[in-house]
This record gives structure tokens, sequence and C-alpha cells, in this order.
């Protein structure tokens, strides 16, 4: 049963991310050798200048996209071209391939780039610190809730007999009083908890007290968040480790001059 007082949920802060051109650290470089023995050295250096720098050295052509930001460290001695461009790859969440002309062609690595950021996800200091290494910029958190809160080591306490029977039975649900409604994201916080499954929870939603929910709702969790997002003109979007839940879209567009809004382009 949802406790509306001393319930203690540990929060992990997630970030929208995006990634644009910040002020990086300013680090240094350096690049001696040849092809099949490079000696580089790395202090929080930008990753385009690094790469620059490694394919001047060797007489050879590269092209980054866009999506290669953020800056790295470390230090290699007597390696060839191949090992040092996987080590700047496995820092900084990148991939590269080679077409016929023999120009390296580097872009972002989402794969390796997500299991990065999982992996610091429990800790907001270290994530944030990944983050700023890989070039992104922060705004506004959105609260994810981890769905292993039935874990004492994690929360601080075990599930109570109502969130066992939910979960036993492969449901989530809420009995609230009628009158007395709760925050729509501590519900959604509940749910997690029963489901065992991770729910982000838009900003919108998060920091309004004022948008919430009163009565009963006994459901599997697809059938309830989607229950919830009609009555609270929700959108539930399925992502690959669990939910994220936003308001609907709302909005207006207008061409011109014109203050009154328009329902097709001119």
């Amino acid at each position: 049963m949802l406790r509306y007082k001393s319930t203690i949920f540990t929060i992990i802060s997630l970030l929208l991310l995006q990634r644009v051109a910040v002020a990086q650290t300013v680090g240094t470089q350096s690049v001696s050798g040849t092809i099949t023995s490079l000696s580089v050295s790395a202090d929080h250096a930008n990753v385009k200048s690094l790469l620059l720098a490694v394919f001047k050295q060797v007489g050879m052509q590269y092209v980054p996209d866009d999506t290669v930001k953020g800056e790295i460290t470390f230090n290699l001695s007597n390696a060839n071209l191949n090992t040092v461009l996987k080590e700047i790859c496995s820092q900084d969440a990148l991939k590269f391939t080679v077409d016929n002309r023999g120009v390296y062609r580097f872009t972002q690595n989402t794969q390796a780039l997500q299991a990065q950021l999982f992996a610091h996800q429990t800790n907001g200091v270290l994530l944030a610190q990944k983050l700023r290494q890989f070039g992104y910029s922060v705004s506004a958190p959105i609260i994810v809730v981890p769905g292993t809160a039935n874990n004492p080591a994690v929360t601080g306490q075990a599930l109570t007999p109502w969130d066992a029977m939910m979960r036993r039975n492969g449901t989530v649900g809420v009995d609230i009083p009628a009158g007395k409604p709760i925050p729509v994201y501590r519900v959604l916080q509940e749910f997690s908890l029963q489901s065992n499954v991770r729910i982000a929870i838009d900003p919108a939603i998060a920091k309004n007290p004022s948008f919430r929910i009163d009565g009963h709702i006994v459901r599997p969790l697809p059938q309830a968040l989607q229950l919830l997002g009609q009555v609270g003109h929700l959108t539930i979007v399925r992502t690959a480790t669990g939910y994220f839940v936003t308001p609907a879209p709302d909005f207006r567009i207008f061409y011109g001059s014109s203050t009154a809004p328009r329902t097709a382009f001119p």
C-alpha cells in the first residue's frame, strides 16, 4: 500500500540530454612516432583535437561527424595506430569505419554510450562527470525509479504486504481514499516498486504536486499505465529499460505575423 508519510524512495537522477558544443576543460596532448609505434599522451584532451594530431602524425585521412565530442585521458607508448584508436573510441564511446579510399570515419557508438551511462546511473556525481566527458550539456532532470526498491540495501526498506501481493500477481495497484488525492508521480513510483520496472517521469509531472489522483486501480503494469494515460492525458512511451511518462502533446502553430493559430500550412 502507498505509504503517505514515511515512504523512502531511492531516486536515480538521470538527465535530458542534448549533445552540443559545450565548454571543454583545457587539456594537454602530445603525439609522436610512426603508424606502428605511436606514443600518445592525453590529459583531458579534446577528442577531435587528439584525432587530428594522431592522423596528422601518421599521414592519413579521417572524418569525424558532429557526434564526436568530449575529452579523454590516457598514456600509451609504442602502440600501433589501431591500439590508439581503440583506446580513444573506448573512452569516448565512438566507433569508426574505413572506406575504400582508406579514410577513417568516426561517429558516436550509441550502444557503448548507453552502457557507460547505465554503469554510473546510481551515482549522480559520476554520471555528471561522464556526461561532461562525452561533451553533453545538462538540462532538466528526469526522475527515474530504479525498480529494485524491494532491496533494503537500495531503499532502506522491503516491500509491504500489499506491494508484495501486487508483484506476486503480476499486477500494480493503489487504493487511495476518495477526497484524499496524492501526486501522480507518487503513483508512478509505486507502480515501479511493485512491478520492478524502471519508469522515467517527465519533470513537468514530477515537479507538479497539484497533479493528483485518488481512487482504486489494479491492473498489469502496461494496462495500468494506459488507463492512467487516458484519464490524465499522458503519453506512455515504452523504452529499452522500462517506460517514459510525459504529458500529451499540447501546442499550436502560427504563421507569419498572425496571432491566430492555424491548422494547416498556408
